[in-house]
Formats: C-alpha cells, sequence, structure tokens
C-alpha cells in the first residue's frame, strides 16, 4: 500500500495540475515531495510508470528537467484496488482498505459504496457458456463453525443445514418424522433398539457414496470429539453395520425420543474419509450430502454451491454469497441493492425504489420462536446464588415494560421456551401490585438474600439489540440499588468456560426450532447452554432423571407435557428470566419467489427462485 500512500501524498502536493497535462519537475523535485532519496525516487517513478498513473519523458542531458503528467486520479486508483481485492476474494482487506482512506479521499469512498451496493442481490454471469444465478447477500460476522457438531450461533446452524443433512425430517405440519437420508426406521416395542435403513446412491460432495460405516463414524465423532452435543448418542450403548445401508443401534434403555434425534441437525452425516483427510480444517470447510456445497469461507467471504449430484431437488440457485461486512448499514442502502434483508427494527415508510416487476417491494413477516432470556449463574459464589436475590431480579426485570421502552423487533413477551405452553404459564405481569408495595417486596428480597451492594458481570454479545437489552437492564437494577457491569464478547470469547464461569448473568438467545421439544432439551443439556452451564449439580440431577422418563413416554402430548414440566421445575428455581420473542420482517425483492421462513427467521436457500424480466 505504499505505492499508493506516495502517489496520494505526490498529487496532492501537485493537485493544482490537471490530468495529462506536462509539467516540467526535476529528480531532486521530486525526492523533496517524497521525502525520500533520489535513488528511492527512480524505483517509485518506475513503478507509477508500469501501473500507467504517470506519463514520464526524461530530460535529455545534465541540468535539463523531465516531463511528467498524471494520468489518473488518486480516487480512481484506491477504488480499482479495492474492486480488483473484492474480485480475488479479499473482501475484508477490501473494505480495511477503503476505511483508511475514508478520510483523505471522501469521494472515493462514495465511489466504491455504490459501485459495492451493486454487487448484492442476484448476479448474472456466463461461464463457459452457462448462465449461472448467484444470490449474494451481506453476512454480520466471518463464519469460523460450520461443522454440525460445533456450530452454535443460528447463522453458523442455518449454513450448516444447507450442507450436512440428517437420517430424517421433522415435519413441522404433521408433527412427525419423515424419511430423508435414511428411508425407513424400525425400532422395537421396547424402544431401545432402532434399525436403520439407508437410501442408495447418495453422494457426498467429493462424490463418494454415503455407506452405513459413514453414519456410526459420524455417531462416535459427536460423542467423542467434546461436541457439546453429546447428548444425543450418550444413551447409545452399541452399532451394529450389518451391510453397506442398515445399520441396528442399541440403546441402554428405552427412549422413543430416539427417531427425533435422529433429525437433528447436529447428528448430521459426514464422511469419514474427509474428515480424516483435512482434520481440524473441517470445522470450517465441511462437506455432507446437502444441496449446497461449501467452495469457500474465509473471513470476507461465504460461497455456497448447488451440488449437481444431490438426490434430492437441485437448488434453482446456481450459489449462494455471503460477503461478511465490518460496519452496520443504512437501511436504505440496504433496501436498494440486496434484493432481500431482515428489518431489525419496525419500518413502518419504505422508499420504492423502481426495481423488479412493478417497482413495489415485498414485506414477509415472521415471529421468531426465539426466546431473549437472562441467565442466572447459581454455580458461582454471590449474589444469584441465592433463591431470593433472583426473585428480586424476576419483580425488576418487567419484559412488558422492556418491550414497551425499547421497541424495535421486540413483539412478544416471553413466559417460557415451550411454544405450546407461551400463554399459559404464569407471567409476573399478570397481579403487579402498587408502585409503594412493589418496591417494599423487592427491598424485603434483597433484604433475605443479604445482598451488600456486590457489584455482578453481565455478559453478552456485542450485537445492538444485546447491548440495548443489557443496557436497559442494567437501569433497571440500579434503580434498585443493583450494581451491573456489563461485558461485551465476540461469540468465541464469551463461549470460553471461563468467561461462562465469571459471569453472574448471560443475556442469550435460546433457538427454538419447528421441532420445538428438541430445541428445549438442546438448552438443558447442551454443554454450549448457558442455562446448563449455571445449573446446580442437584438441579442436573433432577433433569437427567425426568429425561429417563420423558424418552421412556410413547405419547406425542406426554412427552409435551414432561418437557413443560421441566422448564416448569427450572422456572420455579428462576435458573433464567425469560424476556421477549422478536418478529422478522423481511423485505424482499418482488422479483424473487420461493420464500420459506423458519420459525428462526431464516430464509430455505433451497427453495429461491427468481422470475425473470421479460
Amino acid at each position: 500500500m505504499y505505492i499508493i500512500d506516495d502517489f496520494i501524498r505526490f498529487r496532492t502536493e501537485l493537485i493544482h495540475i490537471p490530468l495529462k497535462e506536462p509539467i516540467s519537475i526535476s529528480l531532486e523535485q521530486i525526492s523533496t515531495l517524497l521525502c525520500c532519496t533520489t535513488r528511492n525516487s527512480r524505483f517509485i517513478l518506475q513503478k507509477w510508470i508500469a501501473l500507467q498513473w504517470i506519463a514520464w519523458i526524461p530530460g535529455k542531458g545534465r541540468g535539463n528537467r523531465s516531463q511528467l503528467s498524471f494520468l489518473v486520479e488518486p480516487d480512481e486508483i484506491v477504488v480499482s484496488h479495492a474492486q480488483q481485492m473484492i474480485y480475488s476474494g479479499q473482501v475484508a482487506e477490501a473494505l480495511t482498505l477503503m476505511q483508511k482512506y475514508t478520510v483523505t479521499l471522501p469521494r472515493a469512498n462514495e465511489r466504491f459504496q455504490r459501485w459495492f451496493r451493486g454487487q448484492f442481490g442476484l448476479q448474472w454471469e456466463r461461464e463457459q457458456g452457462k448462465r449461472i444465478e448467484t444470490l449474494r447477500l451481506p453476512l454480520g460476522e466471518p463464519l469460523s463453525v460450520v461443522d454440525p457438531i460445533h456450530a452454535y450461533l443460528r447463522s453458523e446452524c442455518h449454513i450448516s443445514q444447507h450442507i450436512c443433512e440428517t437420517l430424517l425430517r421433522y415435519n413441522k405440519t404433521s408433527g412427525r418424522m419423515e424419511s430423508h437420508l435414511a428411508y425407513h426406521i424400525e425400532k422395537n416395542e421396547s424402544g431401545d433398539r432402532w434399525t436403520i435403513f439407508l437410501r442408495k446412491g447418495i453422494l457426498f460432495h467429493h462424490g463418494r457414496e454415503m455407506l452405513a460405516s459413514d453414519v456410526i463414524y459420524s455417531f462416535h465423532r459427536l460423542a467423542r470429539e467434546n461436541s457439546p452435543y453429546q447428548w444425543l448418542t450418550r444413551e447409545i450403548s452399541e452399532m451394529i453395520e450389518r451391510d453397506d445401508r442398515v445399520i441396528e443401534i442399541r440403546l441402554t434403555g428405552p427412549n422413543y425420543l430416539f427417531g427425533r434425534y435422529l433429525g437433528n441437525e447436529h447428528l448430521a452425516i459426514v464422511p469419514r474419509d474427509y474428515v480424516e483427510q483435512v482434520g481440524a480444517d473441517f470445522a470450517r470447510m465441511p462437506i455432507g450430502t446437502g444441496p449446497f456445497k461449501l467452495i469457500r469461507n474465509d473471513d470476507g467471504l461465504v460461497i455456497l454451491e448447488a451440488f449437481e449430484s444431490y438426490f434430492g431437488f437441485r437448488p434453482h440457485l446456481d450459489r449462494v454469497q455471503f460477503i461478511a461486512l465490518q460496519k452496520k448499514t443504512d437501511e436504505k442502502e440496504k433496501i436498494t441493492a440486496y434484493g432481500m434483508w431482515y428489518e431489525m427494527d419496525e419500518v413502518d415508510n419504505v422508499e420504492q425504489t423502481g426495481e423488479g416487476d412493478n417497482g413495489e417491494w415485498q414485506r414477509a413477516t415472521s415471529d421468531d420462536w426465539c426466546v431473549q432470556y437472562l441467565s442466572c449463574n447459581q454455580r458461582k459464589t454471590g449474589p444469584t446464588e441465592n433463591l431470593s436475590f433472583r426473585q428480586a431480579l424476576q419483580l425488576i426485570l418487567s419484559p412488558k415494560q422492556m418491550l414497551h421502552e425499547l421497541g424495535g423487533a421486540r413483539h412478544e413477551v416471553a413466559t417460557c421456551f415451550a411454544s405450546w405452553k407461551r400463554d399459559r404459564f404464569p407471567g409476573e405481569e399478570s397481579q403487579r401490585e402498587s408502585e409503594l408495595c412493589f418496591f417494599e417486596h423487592v427491598r424485603l428480597l434483597l433484604q433475605q438474600s443479604n445482598y451488600q451492594g456486590e457489584s455482578l458481570r453481565l455478559h453478552t454479545f456485542t450485537d445492538r439489540d444485546h447491548v440495548e437489552d443489557c443496557e436497559w437492564i442494567k437501569e433497571q437494577c440500579a434503580m434498585y440499588g443493583i450494581s451491573i457491569e456489563v461485558h461485551y464478547y465476540a461469540v468465541s470469547e464469551l463461549l470460553r468456560p471461563t468467561t461462562i464461569e465469571q459471569a453472574d448473568l448471560i443475556h442469550d438467545s435460546a433457538t427454538v426450532s419447528d421441532d420445538t421439544e428438541l430445541s428445549l432439551l438442546e438448552v438443558f443439556l447442551s454443554y454450549n447452554s448457558f442455562i446448563y452451564s449455571h445449573m446446580k449439580d442437584e438441579d442436573r440431577q433432577s433433569i437427567d432423571r425426568a429425561i429417563t422418563h420423558l424418552q421412556s413416554l410413547q405419547s406425542g402430548i406426554d412427552q409435551q407435557n414432561a418437557i413443560a414440566e421441566i422448564e416448569q421445575m427450572l422456572q420455579q428455581q428462576i435458573a433464567y428470566l425469560p424476556l421477549y420473542r422478536n418478529r422478522i420482517g423481511l423485505m424482499v425483492d418482488p422479483r424473487l419467489h420461493g420464500i420459506r421462513i423458519n420459525r428462526q427467521g431464516h430464509v430455505d436457500y433451497r427453495t429461491l427462485w427468481y422470475k425473470h424480466r421479460s
């Protein structure tokens, strides 16, 4: 970048000289302007000439001055260089470069941003005579983990599900499991022996056929590689490969939910040979049997490409690309450029762009089933291990008041995680006391807890909604004399065991998918769940006993009630405080069809297609 910096400094000193107008100048003058020796000046000039930034006619004879003409402006050089970096996939580097020149070259930054926004949405290209349709979307953060046994964030899991697939799938309409990689599943009457029959001809992305040995390997891998989702396989006592496409699984006891486990995204099937070949890099670049294969994933660019040999329906789109952006983007910019974007605030008046079939963007909304909550650390010595203190927090932090004061996409007060019980659990809003009695009640609980004004550590992510929520929580607690220190972390930092242990409270979002019951088990049993990490040992033991009972139940209603009872037990202990659910708004280019929004607010890229202009 020094060569560009040198040119900018040199051109700035001679900005009064028009382009392509020769000026008479000596090598000594150039050396003075560049603050270097004449030898270095010659070297720099040769580079500028080779890059066609200047024209240079050396003076003949001693003492004769040379002729120099500027051929381009610094703005054009910087923008062109950043564009080439984008084309080569150096997205993060290009954005950093333009950020560097925001003040010195504001017009260059504006020009680049206009061009960059135009790279999003649907892009048509021709490769080897074939029309390639690419949907290019912004990505908030780079994806460091896409491996299904380690993926944590909703974005990571969502991408992973397009790459790696499971033996069964949950049908949210029927509430039943359906065949997928496995075409048939059998279980014995006692529910402790399951036989899996695999489809023929299913290929992994590297071209090899999926076999029973890959299924067994995938299950063993989850169990042994320190996956936070080990509870999915912990009751497997033996797996027997009957032949290349038949596996018998024996459990330690009855588990009528095991078929649901087989459809869990973290129990996706991966190829043994490839995993062992690439080692640790599989976390970043996994392969599976899914409709898309991952062909690139680095700090700035993620590329999914349609898998031509997919055993199901091939996606309509040829590629989906995600470009990681380092800064928030203006709402109007999103609407005019990206083709599809999420509203994180309520937007009532949206300017139409004149693009698409009729120039009117479509607004699709979906109620997010995921729940924002506050986890209370009962394993750490301090105020939050005391039930009276947690009861005081529950009174102080009113989700209804939070929604009223913060607004935005916060849509519905959450009284629990169980979606089918969302209106039945008693909430703290039902019987609000008078202000005087309320304050006295909180004061009495704090007195019973022996709270002495200690400062509590509240940990959370750096996302804007988390920041707003935590600042509100801090203010509410301060009104009752509770001191809160908010600490913001990147995902990898917040998931560290030491960071979780140090926290008194953690603000997070519980992922609730179409299979709600399995989602709740994930929250209660996964090692990377803050709620599980903060539970007392006796609560963990109680949950294990309740899960054993749950797995012995065959009726879906009985299973739901058993899971609800587990959650009710934790709520009685105030292990966590459910806060609210969001409403997801999606602004869509009217040419984009096949939009399916799941309960986590994500779009299924397999079904997307564009209606071409006539």
